[in-house]
């Protein structure tokens, strides 16, 4: 694969009908990915707002470049429930009737508990808008006109398209959670139930991101792996290890990587970039700008630019807090008219890749949002 083409867009437009698309959105806080099979045929994995709008960030999308969601998407992908993945899922779904719906078959205890147990007395007190996208969706699904839930789980095929005009069949394999995963999950129900005159107080927590899903697409030669929030705990039987040593796995190496869990270390295996991806495939991430924490950080950076090169970032980071000092009338002027002053949020930003259609499916261009950066230009944006 030679050196991508890059550009930034000012007008977008639809792929051609034998394009391989995948565009990423990210303004910060959240993370939506949009792939393009050929012929009009799209997948949607997790969701996040436009800042400047409101909107799911994916229909705007469609909606510029004049694309139908409610025929094109044929899978919705909720890759787990983590507010900062699934923001206007609820609308997504909604808005993509004839789509089939993937989620993890591992559910967190709290995010089970609220919509199967229908907050009992052992439910957590604590909900998130997560939850709450939950309800929604649960609630669109009920009508029984609607395909049912698909359930992933470690090499589980999700989406199975044949070839049609223009686009090469499509396999969607999803490559976890791990059998381990699920039975972890399980096994943190049970605890949750108390047992005869006992009263439960508290039990173990599985994290939303040990229950993630990753995603291994091909569509002819092309693979994408897609690593959503997935982490490494350094357990043969789940993480990105179960995943490199499964011998169940689909075979090849993917030569478009989305980076997991915004470029952190803790997604990181080594044997995920040499026995998985090319030498020097395209990366691309979003960032995560929230409650001061900052990812991915300057030793993530260096790390990934190392392994590809080729990395593009869908948002630079913020613009560093003015330390100005006001006086205390400006203060109680301020805390009087407006209450509090919060920092802006990052613009929506984007990294799209298109390949070269049938003719040229290893030529790659890239196409960045004004907002998006390459990686290698990120610290330089840095305050």
């Amino acid at each position: 694969m030679g050196k991508p083409t890059e550009c930034r867009m000012t007008k977008l437009s639809p792929p051609n009908s034998d394009q391989i698309e995948l565009t990423l959105f990210g303004p910060g806080y959240g993370e939506c990915v949009a792939v393009h099979l050929g012929e009009n045929r799209w997948i949607v994995v997790d969701s996040c707002l436009n800042t400047k709008t409101g909107n799911p960030a994916v229909l705007d999308y469609f909606n510029e470049i004049g694309i139908s969601p409610q025929k094109a998407v044929k899978l919705i992908i909720i890759s787990h429930w983590h507010d900062d993945h699934v923001r206007g899922l609820s609308e997504i779904v909604s808005s993509c009737p004839k789509a089939s719906v993937c989620c993890s078959s591992a559910l967190t205890q709290s995010e089970f508990l609220s919509h199967v147990l229908n907050y009992q007395n052992i439910m957590t007190k604590t909900t998130s808008s997560g939850v709450k996208e939950i309800e929604k969706i649960l609630q669109i699904l009920s009508d029984p006109s609607l395909p049912p839930i698909k359930r992933a789980l470690a090499n589980r095929t999700v989406l199975d398209l044949p070839a049609k005009g223009t686009a090469n069949s499509c396999v969607v394999t999803t490559l976890s959670p791990s059998d381990k995963e699920y039975d972890d999950f399980l096994k943190g129900i049970a605890a949750l139930v108390p047992s005869d005159k006992k009263t439960k107080i508290r039990a173990p927590s599985l994290s939303p991101n040990d229950a993630a899903v990753a995603i291994w697409i091909k569509t002819g030669g092309v693979k994408m792996l897609l690593g959503s929030d997935l982490e490494e705990k350094g357990e043969s039987s789940s993480g990105w290890s179960a995943i490199v040593q499964s011998e169940e796995r689909p075979r090849g190496r993917a030569s478009i990587f989305k980076i997991p869990h915004h470029g952190s270390g803790t997604g990181h295996h080594d044997k995920v970039w040499s026995d998985m991806m090319i030498e020097s495939p395209i990366a691309i991430l979003s960032p995560f700008y929230n409650a001061g924490k900052m990812l991915p950080t300057d030793k993530d950076i260096a790390r990934i630019l190392s392994l590809a090169p080729k990395s593009y970032i869908t948002t630079r980071y913020p613009a560093p807090k003015s330390k100005k000092s006001r006086t205390r009338s400006v203060e109680r002027t301020i805390r009087e008219t407006v209450g509090k002053m919060r920092a802006v949020q990052p613009p929506m930003g984007w990294v799209s890749l298109r390949n070269g259609g049938k003719s040229n499916p290893d030529s790659w261009t890239v196409k960045l949002s004004a907002a998006g950066s390459h990686l290698n230009a990120l610290n330089e944006k840095k305050g």
